[in-house]
This record gives structure tokens, C-alpha cells and sequence, in this order.
């Protein structure tokens, strides 16, 4: 039975990962086929093909795959439901104070001054911003761990920071590096034989130190063009 669901979990997270890859890169198609409509107009029909490819022979399996690994392991018994029902909660409020007062609170951590002149509650956006803090860190704790939580609240939002300097940026592209990182995480756990949470803390301080290395050597490069 423990052999049975390791290999439903593989099957799982494979799943999920190919579906989400197909989710991401769909768009990026659609792009491209709008801008070379009119340029490269030779170019549509095969973009049509991967297209209709990648929709049908990727993004549909892979999200049947994903319904049906996860069920089976729901059916199982893998869940525990008060633990995804607490999460859930927690999920549901701060992500609805983060939509709500997002633009208070980004206006308080970079400029207090400027928020406390305009009448925001300076002192109820600090104590808030705690609060939402303290609630993210007990809803992952119980999931994942004081180790992999800590990695989960600095590493994205640097790595984030290090591509890009516009905060409407940064968030989304955190996102992406916390969701990535966390299935290639599980991914190579499996096949290494190795516990999910370090893996992922690993492949988290892999990609922050090369995209430490690419920040500072083309920083190094423009300072130089710069000099001549």
C-alpha cells in the first residue's frame, strides 16, 4: 500500500508539473501567434499546430492525470481534511487582506512619511502586516516545516528582487520561482531518495546563487561599457 502511494504521488506531481508547464507557455504561443500574424504570415499555421499539440496532447492528459492521481490518493486516505480546511482559512485571509490593502501596505514599507501624511494608519498597517505574517507562517508550519518555511518567505521574493526592480513584477515572478521550486523539489526528492523539504531548500539556493552570478556579472558588464 506505501508503494502504491508513493507511486500515485509521483504520478501526481508529474502530472501537475506538465500541466502547469502547458498553462504557462500556452499564452506565449497565443502571443506569438497574434504578433506574427501580419509579419510572418507563413508562420500561423504552424503555430495553429502547436497549439492544438500542445492543448491536446500535453495540457489534457496531463490535467485528467492530475485529477485522477490526486483522487485516488484522496480516496486513499493521504489527506488529513482539517489540516487543508485550516490552510484554506488562512489562505483565503490573507490573500483577500493582500488584494484589499495592497497598495497601503506598499506604500507603508517603502515610505511611512508619505503614508502617514496622506491619514493611513501607520501604526495599524505595521501590526497588520505582523499579524498577516504570524497567520502564513502557523498555516505553513504544520505543512511544511520551520525550515522549508523560512526558505518559502525570504528566497523567492530575492530572487524575485534580484530580476526585477518594479514591485507589480516582483510578486508574480515570486510566485512562479515558489511554485517551480517546489515541484522540482518533490520531483527530484523522489528519484534521489531524499526528503521533499531540503531538496527544495537546495533547489531554492541553486537558483538564487545563479541568478546572484547573472545580476552581478551583467551589472560588472554595464559598469564596464559605462568606464569606456
Amino acid at each position: 500500500m506505501n508503494d502504491l502511494y508513493l507511486w500515485l504521488k509521483a504520478g501526481h506531481v508529474i502530472s501537475v508539473i506538465a500541466w502547469m508547464a502547458g498553462i504557462f507557455y500556452l499564452p506565449r504561443l497565443f502571443v506569438y501567434h497574434v504578433e506574427q500574424r501580419d509579419a510572418v504570415p507563413q508562420m500561423i499555421p504552424v503555430l495553429e499546430v502547436m497549439e492544438r499539440r500542445l492543448l491536446q496532447a500535453i495540457m489534457t492528459p496531463a490535467m485528467i492525470a492530475t485529477w485522477v492521481f490526486g483522487l485516488s490518493i484522496v480516496g486513499m486516505g493521504g489527506v488529513d481534511w482539517g489540516e487543508v480546511v485550516e490552510a484554506g482559512a488562512i489562505a483565503l485571509l490573507v490573500g483577500g487582506v493582500l488584494i484589499a490593502k495592497w497598495r497601503d501596505l506598499l506604500l507603508h514599507a517603502f515610505d511611512p512619511q508619505q503614508a502617514r501624511a496622506i491619514g493611513l494608519s501607520t501604526r495599524l498597517l505595521h501590526y497588520g502586516l505582523l499579524c498577516i505574517l504570524a497567520l502564513t507562517i502557523v498555516g505553513a508550519l504544520r505543512a511544511t516545516g520551520i525550515i522549508l518555511t523560512i526558505a518559502m518567505l525570504i528566497a523567492p521574493g530575492a530572487i524575485a528582487f534580484l530580476l526585477t526592480d518594479r514591485f507589480a513584477r516582483m510578486l508574480p515572478i515570486a510566485v512562479l520561482v515558489a511554485v517551480g521550486a517546489t515541484f522540482t523539489g518533490v520531483w527530484l526528492s523522489f528519484f534521489l531518495d531524499s526528503a521533499p523539504a531540503p531538496t527544495i531548500v537546495l533547489v531554492l539556493t541553486a537558483i538564487f546563487v545563479v541568478v546572484f552570478v547573472a545580476r552581478t556579472r551583467r551589472t560588472g558588464q554595464h559598469g564596464a561599457l559605462a568606464a569606456d
